[in-house]
């Protein structure tokens, strides 16, 4: 049990720091609105600018989100960090829930041939 014990004193010491509770809400609520923005995202427009926007959109909200709950420089530099990298982590977490359902995938983001499947 001595691994179990290290790794729960470690998890407390860990989430004890206030800005981590930050970061990671406002990773959740960056995830969140990203997707709901992009569902409303035009069907006809291309794929790599809904893409584009998408990034812009998680990368502003986990940015905004994280800083205004602990403003602080410290805080600055460490919301600053996180959302540098979000975008790739929500393109990477989304193309798994998308293979997985695919029915989640907004139609901005599909190609004409995932389109075409979708309407039948």
């Amino acid at each position: 049990m001595g691994i179990f014990d290290w790794l729960l004193n470690f998890a407390l010491k860990v989430f004890a720091v206030p800005g981590l509770h930050a970061i990671l809400t406002a990773v959740a609520v960056g995830f969140a609105l990203t997707y709901l923005m992009s569902r409303s995202l035009p069907a006809n427009m291309a794929v790599c600018t809904a893409i584009r926007y998408q990034r812009l959109i998680v990368f502003i909200t986990v940015f905004s989100i994280s800083f205004s709950m602990v403003p602080s420089p410290v805080m600055g530099a460490w919301a600053f960090t996180v959302a540098i990298f979000t975008p790739q982590f929500y393109d990477w977490a989304t193309e798994i829930i998308f293979h997985r359902w695919p029915w989640l995938k907004p139609k901005a983001l599909m190609t004409f041939d995932e389109y075409q499947k979708s309407q039948r």
